[in-house]
């Protein structure tokens, strides 16, 4: 199987768009290593959910997010551990 994530970029379509580029190593090895917090556009387009649902979800406490001002944040290295664990439960 392999798994994609979505990406956008300099050199990718307009802001409002976004592309599926290969994942080397998984998604979860991604976010890992992943050097930026992500905002709730890019959470919802890895989980492919709207963000109106990834904003339900932080407001719940279901999955890890921060605030910063006025802005929902999402750590990488915490958002991995948090799929390593729903990983595990099943």
């Amino acid at each position: 199987m392999r798994l994609c994530v979505f990406m956008s970029g300099e050199n990718s379509l307009p802001k409002s768009s976004t592309t599926l580029a290969p994942v080397e190593g998984g998604l979860i090895d991604k976010l890992e290593h992943s050097d930026r917090n992500l905002i709730v556009r890019e959470v919802a387009d890895i989980f492919r959910v709207t963000p109106g649902t990834v904003y339900r979800l932080a407001r719940k406490h279901a999955i890890p997010s921060f605030r910063f001002g006025g802005s929902l944040l999402f750590n990488p290295q915490k958002l991995a551990q948090w799929m390593r664990g729903a990983e595990g439960s099943r």
